[in-house]
């Protein structure tokens, strides 16, 4: 029995709010949802998908990504994106406003313009599986190997915020780079 989530899926098993404000997550390989919502500081399970809420856009008419999925070698509008030695793309999205691409991989979020420029690069405490930017274009979500969601700011790929749920007792904790917590009962 598993006590972190497994987020391997890349088929829109983890779902963005317009503001990043409230995710739906799938629990591996299982048809059991998550619904995540800041505001009412709850997580709860989801029969089906939330209202609402956007899954990451892998196509689009200003980025044609190629080899990308498990591969150390991506290519975007015919140009290579540039990763470290051994760093496997595990993950991409395209903004809603067309303005960048984030990849996912093993040891970072990375986001690129449609010229194959690095516009940010933050470093990760796990894999990177799945990246959703947020429709209002200010965050980048992204579920990592060690069970836990992160939120960065779109502009500088800066972590403001990061989330773990147990997968079985909905018990959760979500913290700041600082320091500072919310947690639901028990859950810290």
């Amino acid at each position: 029995r598993c006590d972190i989530v497994d987020f391997r899926r890349h088929d829109g098993a983890l779902r963005v709010a317009h503001d990043a404000a409230a995710i739906e997550f799938q629990t591996g390989t299982s048809s059991r949802r998550i619904f995540f919502s800041f505001p009412d500081r709850s997580a709860t399970t989801a029969e089906q998908d939330t209202p609402g809420l956007s899954s990451a856009r892998i196509r689009s008419a200003s980025f044609a990504i190629e080899a990308w999925e498990n591969d150390q070698k991506p290519v975007l509008n015919g140009i290579p994106l540039p990763l470290d030695d051994y760093e496997v793309s595990r993950a991409i999205a395209i903004s809603a406003d067309d303005r960048m691409a984030v990849i996912g991989t093993e040891w970072s979020v990375r986001a690129y313009d449609r010229f194959g420029k690095q516009l940010w690069r933050t470093r990760t405490s796990g894999v990177v599986w799945q990246v959703v930017p947020s429709e209002d274009g200010r965050t980048i979500v992204a579920a990592l190997s060690d069970g836990t969601i992160r939120w960065l700011r779109a502009e500088d790929g800066m972590e403001y915020l990061a989330l773990y749920v147990h997968p079985e007792s909905l018990q959760w904790i979500a913290w700041t780079p600082r320091g500072y917590y919310v947690a639901s009962d028990y859950g810290d």
